[in-house]
């Protein structure tokens, strides 16, 4: 049987670095660790790790997006929501830790994004170009991966990013060897 992930995608930066929210996150930890459902409200704040350089070996050059990294269901949940901007070379990836059929849908994210879903080998598999924001289409893998990398709309396009690529960071077992 195929097995879909759906992953809400977004982020609550401003509410990480917000005082307030900060103290009630410090609180929020001591007590049991927030569920999926939770971690897609606007208020709820999530951890993630990072960020990380991933490099893409373009036919122009490598090029290092600086990811935050979501590697637990309630970071990968969360995502991008609520955020408001995305710096040109900086992103989110949502890590599964396995290859797995994965699916995106917009809801809650404020920006547009490119979707990059990368193999286990760090190969593009797939790109899904200008997701739209809010949107609860779902946006399928069609294929085993291990993550999936997130840049503002129209940056794939603007690197010249195509599947077949390769994204190098320690996540992923090198396709030479």
């Amino acid at each position: 049987m195929k097995t879909s992930v759906f992953i809400l995608i977004g982020a609550a930066w401003a509410a990480l670095s917000s005082g307030a929210l900060a103290q009630e996150g410090e609180a929020a930890a001591s007590s049991a660790p927030l569920t999926v459902e939770q971690a897609v409200l606007p208020d709820a704040v999530v951890a993630y790790r990072g960020p990380e350089a991933f490099v893409i070996e373009t036919d122009t050059g490598p090029v290092t997006i600086m990811a935050e990294i979501a590697d637990t269901p309630q970071s990968r949940a969360r995502g991008l929501m609520f955020r408001d901007s995305l710096g040109e070379n900086e992103g989110m990836v949502l890590d599964h830790g396995v290859a797995q059929p994965s699916s995106i849908w917009m809801r809650n994210t404020l920006i547009g994004l490119d979707i990059v879903f990368i193999r286990a080998d760090g190969r593009i598999a797939k790109i899904a170009a200008n997701a739209q924001p809010r949107s609860e289409r779902s946006i399928p893998s069609d294929i085993p991966v291990r993550a999936v990398l997130e840049i503002p709309a129209g940056r794939a396009a603007a690197l010249g990013l195509r599947p077949g690529m390769t994204v190098q960071h320690a996540m992923f077992v090198s396709a030479a060897g």
